[in-house]
Order: structure tokens, then C-alpha cells, then sequence
């Protein structure tokens, strides 16, 4: 079963390699439905379940962590690897040291089965018309730690209220099979919410992207420091210890901390945690001083919050979604619960 070498020819069909676009329009006679048809039999012949294990499989690079996405054994994921393998003629998954990565082909898979896997599971899930207050549904949301301290509390008091039924489910951004924008786009989630400008990927049809607050930044200092006034000079920033965010997995500093270190300007380091949102708290109490977020510092009282000491461009937080789910009427409540929730903070 090699569905990348199919030689055949299709009745009415010029190659007969591949069902396209053009092939999923309504039949408007005869020729039409032969051709429809002929691909309909065709894909019979494969266990479209495979679909699923190779959604898994190039996703978590791990067949033991593919069987846990699936609630399968690791015995019975290494034989739909075998016969995933049969069927592309190809590796897929071969191993670098103690990991796995992806071969080329595989690679080149990630894309249009996610896309393929998220079509499924839309057209199962399809319901012309959406009641929070009684259906039933799930959605995810992949957001910074920040923006969950901002956002969940003000969720957590209102779905159980207002949609008991539904489950949302945030998630960091870590955990993610690729970057947030894409994830959004390949329907990995149902929404990305963050400042992802540098990720905005250059596609045909980009994903939908639509502001939801902005924020600024601001030096956030314990206010029972000695040290620090009603101002936060450039000297007087260089002194102070500093509490710095940072990431490793990809490698990712703030837009603050960047444009700072582009000015030369110095710094003495001194605690670094991959915890955007702790900054605030860990702050207080110490002679250490840390660029944040406004509204983030703003939840954590014992705090001086002063203006940096050269001017640091505005935060927009953007929520992303594939345009394929524009007009689902679940998802247009959703967008409209994160649009309620960002205008009260």
C-alpha cells in the first residue's frame, strides 16, 4: 500500500494521481461522479486509522509517547510504525542518539496531515448552530504564562456559569509541536493568544490575527527598596541587580530585555527564571529590579512600578485561528468570551 506511487488512471481523469480540489466540488454529472468515485475506492484500501498514528507519531517523535496520544499500547504504535513505513516507502521516524527525528518526507508530512487530522475531527465535530449555556465541547487555547495569570481567573469564574458543558483546556507555550502562530494555523489549538509578530509566518492565506490588549512596560521594583525613588534613572538601573526571563528551548529573551541589550546597555544579572509571570512576585522583598508587564505586575501588591529608563515600545497581545474556522459557531463564541475577558482588565 504505497499511496505516493498510485499509477493508475482514473476514468475522465488527465493523471489520476492525487483527488483534488477540483475533485471534492459537487458532481454535476456522470464523468464527475465516475471520477469521485474511483478515488473513493481507491483510499478503501488503506486504514485511514494509520492517519491518526502518523499524526501522533510526527508530532510527539516518540512511539511510546504517540501511544499515550492515541490510549494505545507501545507494542501496537511500533506496528502501525511498520506498516506506516510499508506504506510511504520510508523511515519516517529514524533514530539520532537517544531521540528520534523526522526524515525528510516526514518533514514534509507535519503540515498537511495536521491540517488533514484537523479537517476530520471539524467535520465531526460540526454543529450549525452553538449554545454555550447546553452543548458540550472542548477547545484549547496555547497561551503565554503571563497571559493565563490575566486571563484564567476572570474563565475560571464565568465558563463554570455560563458554559458548563464546555472545557477549555491552556496550555503552555513549550509544549507545542511548533511554533504558537503555526500551531493556531494547523489547528494544534484552537487559539494562540500572545506577541508572536516575530513568528507570523508568510503563507498564502496567513492565519487570523486580531489584537486583543496592549500593555506596557515597566520597571517593577519591591517598594520598600532604599534604593529606588519615584524615578529609575539609567545609572541607577545599571546598579541595581537584576531579575531577568528567559528561555532556552528555543532560545527567547523579552522584547524588553533585546532591545536593551542592542543599546549596550549594562546589566548585573543576578536570577533568571523561564517564568515570565513570577517576575513580579519574585521581585518583592529584594534589592532586584525587573522589566514587566503593567497589568501582570499590577496582580501583585508591595510593588513600585516606575517608567523604564528608555522608553520600550507598547505589548499588543494577539489571539491567532485558522481562517477554516472563521464562521464555526463555537469558535465565534470563543473569540468573543477572550474579547469580553481582555476588555475588563
Amino acid at each position: 500500500m504505497d499511496v505516493g506511487h498510485e499509477h493508475a488512471t482514473a476514468p475522465g481523469s488527465t493523471n489520476g494521481h492525487n483527488l483534488v480540489e477540483a475533485d471534492l466540488r459537487p458532481p454535476t454529472g456522470p464523468a464527475d461522479r465516475d471520477v469521485l468515485a474511483w478515488h473513493i475506492a481507491g483510499l478503501r484500501r488503506y486504514d485511514l486509522n494509520l492517519l491518526l498514528s502518523l499524526h501522533a507519531l510526527l508530532h510527539t517523535r516518540n512511539v511510546t509517547q504517540a501511544g499515550e496520544w492515541l490510549g494505545v499500547t507501545q507494542p501496537a504504535m511500533s506496528s502501525d510504525l511498520r506498516r506506516l513505513r510499508q506504506m510511504f516507502n520510508d523511515e519516517l521516524l529514524v533514530r539520532a542518539g537517544r531521540d528520534y527525528q523526522l526524515t525528510t518526507l516526514a518533514s514534509s508530512l507535519l503540515e498537511p496531515v495536521s491540517r488533514a487530522v484537523a479537517e476530520i475531527e471539524r467535520v465531526i465535530t460540526w454543529r450549525p448552530t452553538f449554545n454555550p449555556r447546553v452543548d458540550t465541547r472542548s477547545f484549547s487555547i496555547a497561551m503565554s504564562d503571563h497571559v493565563m495569570a490575566l486571563l484564567l481567573p476572570t474563565l475560571a469564574t464565568r465558563l463554570p456559569q455560563e458554559a458548563p458543558n464546555i472545557t477549555l483546556c491552556a496550555r503552555g507555550l513549550q509544549g507545542l509541536a511548533t511554533d504558537p502562530v503555526t500551531a493556531s494555523e494547523l489547528s494544534e489549538v484552537d487559539l494562540t493568544i500572545g506577541a508572536f509578530s516575530a513568528y507570523a509566518p508568510t503563507r498564502a492565506e496567513p492565519p487570523r490575527c486580531e489584537v486583543l490588549y496592549t500593555d506596557r512596560w515597566v520597571c517593577a521594583v519591591s517598594d520598600d527598596n532604599p534604593e529606588v525613588g519615584d524615578e529609575m534613572s539609567l545609572e541607577l538601573f545599571s546598579q541595581l541587580p537584576h531579575l531577568e526571563w528567559q528561555l532556552k528551548t528555543p532560545a527567547t529573551q523579552s522584547h524588553a530585555e533585546i532591545l536593551y541589550r542592542s543599546k549596550g546597555i549594562h546589566r548585573q544579572v543576578c536570577l533568571v527564571t523561564d517564568s515570565f509571570a513570577l517576575l513580579p512576585s519574585l521581585v518583592r522583598g529584594t534589592r532586584m529590579v525587573a522589566l514587566v508587564h503593567e497589568r501582570l505586575a499590577r496582580q501583585v501588591a508591595g510593588l513600585k512600578l516606575l517608567e523604564p529608563p528608555l522608553p520600550i515600545p507598547e505589548v499588543q497581545e494577539s489571539m491567532y485561528w485558522t481562517p477554516s474556522m472563521d464562521n464555526d459557531p463555537g469558535h465565534l463564541w470563543l473569540r468573543e468570551l477572550m474579547r469580553t475577558i481582555a476588555q475588563t482588565l
